[in-house]
């Protein structure tokens, strides 16, 4: 799990967004409440226009965080 999650932040550092969601969304199938990985996901749905679904995220990392 170690390895996916440095390629997520590898493909987010270069700006390769639609990678970083498919990486991170793996990440989730294991993980479903790891809060970065969660935090990563919704930064790259902002890098794709995806506002909605970047928000969503940000609640549920804000109620698990809380």
């Amino acid at each position: 799990m170690a390895k996916l999650k440095s390629q997520a932040i590898q493909t987010a550092l270069v700006g390769d967004w639609e990678n970083a969601t498919i990486l991170n969304q793996q990440i989730l199938q294991n993980e479903p409440d790891d809060i970065d990985t969660l935090n990563r996901l919704a930064f790259a749905f902002l890098g794709q226009g995806k506002i909605k679904d970047a928000k969503n995220l940000y609640k549920k990392v804000l109620s698990l965080d809380m």
